[in-house]
């Protein structure tokens, strides 16, 4: 597949999922980063809450750690937000 193929695939199911492109570019940081983290730190958090309904409380609870985890080191790199 071109290139370009790919990256215009990549940008459709970006989109589709919420994903902004410069997320894509490693380079990527300040706030755009942070609110990215935020994200997937809620994310985790609702699988978590999930996996707690299904009683499967051992993934719960690594999900939940893994949205905690995350929110921690976006609460330390912005204190003001």
């Amino acid at each position: 597949m071109p290139a370009e193929m790919r990256a215009a695939a990549r940008d459709a199911v970006g989109g589709v999922f919420g994903v902004l492109p410069a997320l894509f570019n490693a380079a990527t940081t300040g706030p755009m980063t942070r609110e990215a983290q935020r994200h997937l730190a809620t994310s985790y958090e609702r699988v978590g809450g999930a996996l707690t309904e299904l009683g499967r409380t051992d993934e719960a609870i690594e999900a939940l750690q893994a949205g905690v985890r995350i929110a921690s080191q976006v609460a330390a790199a912005s204190p003001d937000n």
